[in-house]
């Protein structure tokens, strides 16, 4: 369902001036901006949620206590083992 959005007029040519650019419709630009807008406050909120963490110091210790419990996980005694063989199409990604 199409609906109609009133923006000022400069705010109108920007978004017809990138959507020539672009190749793409009025809506795919916006979409693509929402999107960007999402992750930019996506990240602007972890990076307060971690601020928040070590803060706190009791669950800063708590924290990275959990993490030097994964540590030990990370080599799970595959050091010994030969590399997982990939396709031949994906050889030279490595």
């Amino acid at each position: 369902m199409a609906v109609v959005v009133k923006v000022d007029g400069q705010t109108r040519d920007r978004l017809a001036r990138i959507a020539a650019e672009e190749h793409e419709t009025f809506g795919h630009i916006i979409a693509h901006a929402l999107d960007a807008f999402e992750e930019k406050s996506y990240w602007r909120q972890a990076e307060a949620a971690a601020l928040a963490l070590r803060a706190d110091e009791a669950r800063w210790r708590e924290e990275l206590s959990e993490r030097e419990n994964w540590d030990a996980t990370l080599v799970d005694g595959l050091l010994d083992e030969e590399p997982y063989p990939l396709a031949d199409d994906d050889a030279g990604t490595r």
